[in-house]
Parts: C-alpha cells; structure tokens; sequence
C-alpha cells in the first residue's frame, strides 16, 4: 500500500488530483493493538479486523481518495459522538431484531397476494441485483434528503439531537417502506397486509418516535425532538411512499416483474 501510495506522489507532485492538497499523500503514525482494544473497550465497539490491520500496520488515517482517512481518536471532542453512536447503534439492533422476531410470528397470517401463492416465484440473483440496482438508489436519496434538511435547513450542530432524529426517521421509513415493497400492487388500496402486522407496525413506528423522552431514551443517548422535527419525518416517509411508488410502476415496466 505505501508503495502504492508513493508512486502516486510522484506522479501528481503538484497535488493536482481531488483532495491531495489536503493529504499530501502523507499517512498518521499507526496506533498500537492495545490502544485500540482500549479504544474498543472504551466505546463498547468492535471495530473489523481489516480496519485494525490498516491503522496498527499502515497508518491511522492520512492519504485516501479525496479528502482523505479521518483519524481513529479518543479525543474528548470525539467522546460524545462515540458513545451516543454505540449506544444507538446497540438500541437499533435489538430494535430491528424485534421487528424481525415480530415479521416471523405474523408470517403465517400475512395476506399475500393471490398471483404469488398460485404460482411461486424462484430465486433469482439477477432479478435481486435489478432491484437493489434500481431501487436502492431511492432509498439512499431520501437519506440524504433528511441529512441535508437537518443540516442546511433546519442548522442542527448538536450531535444527540442530530442522530435522534435519524434514529426515529430510519425506524419510520423502514417500517412503511416495507408495507411499499410486499407487494407489486398498489399498497394500502389494491394489497394490504394482515391487520396484525399494520397494528405491530404502527406500534413499533409509534414506540421509535415516544423512545426520546422516555428515560429510556435518555440512557441510550436520544433526547426529546421538538413537534417540528417529528412532521418532518412523517412528510418525508410519505413523500418517499408516493415517489417509491412511482419508481415501482417504471420497474415493473422496465423488467416485467416484482422482486
């Protein structure tokens, strides 16, 4: 990698390429296993094993496509952002595996559509790249929709505030995207799902967004999000729902089926 690194040097000595003004192809110094097990122990994370190889044999951070690698760090102004993103992280998690516990108990009693019951679809790899392909995208630009009205519109520095919002925007849209993508017809009109899984629906959409306040929350990290910020998450979920829907119509068009 060094060497890879430093026969890029010499070919843009004037740093003309993205971001090499700002790293100079330089690496940090590497940090030892044991501080990052502490790190690690500190922030009650585990960090992947490529990732430790990188910063304990080449470099901590420095030189890396635009602007560069951040550094790994146990500076105070970092703590905070650490251990409410650990915690969140943690919370999601179990969260998303009660969903998971809740979407297997219902399964049984979901109204699936006639067409999939009379004749089962196989596997198909490719049909699931054409999806992911097409509508993954979508979902990556609502995300970054939020990111950017939080940021730009709404001018939110405070990390906890900033990720509370994320965490009960994710929940939200997650859970009525799923109701989005069940079925190839029209969702809540021409297909709806068993009453059951609406109500668990609601019910974890509901308890996603009361978590902030509740002492629960507090002990996560989450702080409770003003009435405002609570509307933008719902309008943004429903303006995902009539675009998805939209996207689902052209993909249907354009591969002549439904994942």
């Amino acid at each position: 990698i060094k060497d890879i690194i430093k026969e890029v040097e010499n070919r843009d000595k004037k740093y003309e390429i993205f971001g090499a003004e700002r790293h100079k192809y330089k690496l940090n110094e590497t940090v030892s296993l044991e501080w990052v097990r502490e790190f690690e122990q500190k922030y009650h994370v585990e960090l992947p094993e490529e990732y430790v190889f990188f910063i304990t044999k080449v470099g901590n951070g420095g030189v890396s496509p635009f602007y560069g690698i951040v550094p790994l760090s146990m500076d105070d102004k970092y703590a905070k952002f650490y251990e409410n993103l650990s915690k969140e992280s943690m919370y999601n998690d179990n969260y998303f595996q009660i969903c998971d516990k809740c979407s297997d108990y219902f399964e049984n009693e979901e109204n699936y559509d006639e067409e999939y019951l009379d004749k089962p679809k196989k596997f198909n790899i490719k049909s699931l790249k054409n999806f992911m392909l097409f509508m993954g995208p979508l979902s990556s630009a609502f995300d970054m929709l939020v990111f950017a009205s939080l940021w730009f519109i709404f001018r939110i520095r405070d990390v906890a505030l900033f990720q509370t919002i994320w965490f009960s925007y994710s929940i939200t849209s997650n859970l009525v995207g799923m109701h989005i993508i069940r079925t190839a017809k029209l969702p809540f009109v021409q297909s709806n799902a068993h009453r059951a899984v609406y109500i668990s629906s609601i019910s974890l959409i509901l308890i996603g967004i009361l978590v902030p306040f509740t002492a629960l929350g507090n002990l996560i990290g989450l702080v409770p999000i003003a009435f405002k910020y609570i509307v933008m998450i719902f309008v943004i979920t429903i303006l995902y729902c009539f675009v998805a829907i939209f996207a689902k119509k052209i993909y249907r068009k354009k591969y002549g089926e439904w994942i």
